[in-house]
């Protein structure tokens, strides 16, 4: 029966690497979560200036355009906020994605030296096999020859 000698050092190497895709996954998840906050407070933002414009040829009290000016300048600071924030996690995440590679390629080599070890064994098997059937058809001939 085939054994590999480091299967523990495989099977560490796959529970890594699965450890490894759980982080990158949520750090995607997350990532795309607060990038879909960033698109919501620049379409707000794009909403408050249009509102903003629409109002030029109208009769507005100063106050409301002050108002609507400064809920612009906040959006424009969460969307500063937010791109950073996007921007961090875009660092994160490739960060992760690198693990993720070099785990892979480190399982990847561990999976290919089974495979090989097994290959090796599996020819071993086949001359041990042959070499029994060998001996076996040269005894049943001998026993026959003395007959």
């Amino acid at each position: 029966m085939f054994h590999f000698r480091m299967q523990t050092v495989l099977d560490v190497r796959k529970t890594l690497e699965d450890k490894i895709i759980s982080e990158f996954s949520e750090h995607q998840k997350q990532l795309q979560h607060e990038t879909d906050s960033l698109h919501a407070i620049q379409q707000q933002k794009t909403e408050m200036i249009d509102s903003l414009r629409s109002i030029k040829d109208k009769k507005v009290s100063v106050s409301e355009i002050v108002m609507r000016t400064a809920l612009i300048k906040k959006c424009q600071e969460e969307e500063a906020v937010q791109t950073e924030t996007v921007r961090n996690l875009k660092i994160q995440a490739d960060k992760k994605r690198d693990e993720l590679l070099e785990a892979a390629t480190k399982k990847k080599a561990m999976e290919i030296c089974k495979t090989r070890h097994f290959e090796k064994y599996q020819a071993e098997e086949r001359i041990l096999e042959r070499t029994a059937i060998d001996e076996l058809v040269i005894t049943e001939h001998n026993r026959r020859k003395q007959e």
